[in-house]
C-alpha cells in the first residue's frame, strides 16, 4: 500500500508563516501609526501633561522647549509658512536622551500643545510614498496635491476638519488644532501687517527729514 503523506509538517510551516506576517503587519501598523499619530498626545496639554503621556506610552525619553529656536518659521499649509518669533509660541523638541538636542516634536502656544510634527528623517521606518497612500485612506475627503517644481516629486497632502488639521510636507507631516492654529496665524498675519505699516512710515519720515 502507498504510504500516506505527513500533511502535519506542511500544515505547521503554513501556520508559521501565517503566524509570521501576521506578527509583521502589526508591528508595521504600529511602526507607522505610533510615531505619526496624535495619540496619546491630546490638544491643550501642557508640558508636565505632554511627559507623563511619554512616560505611559514609551517608559523613557524627555519633552522640552527647545530655548535655542529664537524664530520659528510655522508652517501651516502644504504651501504656507509664517515667521514667528519665540515667545508665545514655543517649539517643543523630544530626546531619548535629556543630554541630546532632540527632534523636533511640536509647538506651545501659551504652555498648550497646538501642534504636532513627525519628520521623515528622524523616522526611518516611516516611508513618505507609503505614507502619503495610507493618510489618503485613513482621510480619503483629503487632498492631494502634486509638487510641481521641485526636486521631489513626492505629492503632498492635506487634510481639514473642525477637529483636526492634518498635511504632509516634503519634509513631514504635521498636526494641529484647528482653532488655535487659525488664531496664531491671524494674530501674528495682523502684527506683521502692522510692522510693515510702521516700517513704511518710519522710512517716509526719514525720508521727508533728508531732502
Amino acid at each position: 500500500m502507498p504510504k500516506k503523506e505527513n500533511k502535519r509538517p506542511a500544515l505547521g510551516r503554513r501556520i508559521g508563516w501565517m503566524c509570521l506576517i501576521g506578527l509583521l503587519i502589526l508591528w508595521s501598523a504600529r511602526a507607522f501609526g505610533q510615531d505619526y499619530e496624535l495619540e496619546p498626545f491630546r490638544w491643550g496639554m501642557n508640558l508636565e501633561e505632554l511627559n507623563q503621556a511619554l512616560k505611559e506610552k514609551q517608559g523613557s525619553g524627555l519633552i522640552r522647549e527647545d530655548k535655542e529656536r529664537i524664530q520659528i518659521d510655522l508652517q501651516y499649509g502644504p504651501f504656507k509658512t509664517i515667521r514667528i518669533p519665540r515667545g508665545k509660541l514655543a517649539a517643543l523638541v523630544l530626546a531619548a536622551d535629556p543630554s541630546k538636542s532632540g527632534r523636533l516634536f511640536g509647538y506651545l502656544y501659551d504652555g498648550k500643545l497646538v501642534g504636532k510634527i513627525t519628520l521623515f528623517k528622524d523616522t526611518p521606518e516611516i516611508y513618505p510614498e507609503k505614507t502619503i497612500r495610507q493618510l489618503k485612506e485613513k482621510y480619503p475627503q483629503g487632498r492631494l496635491y502634486r509638487s510641481y517644481g521641485t526636486a521631489s516629486s513626492l505629492p503632498l497632502f492635506e487634510y481639514k476638519t473642525e477637529d483636526l488639521v492634518l498635511f504632509s510636507t516634503e519634509k513631514g507631516i504635521l498636526f494641529y488644532d484647528p482653532a488655535r492654529l487659525e488664531s496664531i496665524v491671524k494674530s501674528f498675519q495682523k502684527q506683521i501687517e502692522l510692522d510693515d505699516i510702521k516700517y513704511n512710515q518710519e522710512m517716509r519720515e526719514k525720508f521727508s527729514t533728508t531732502r
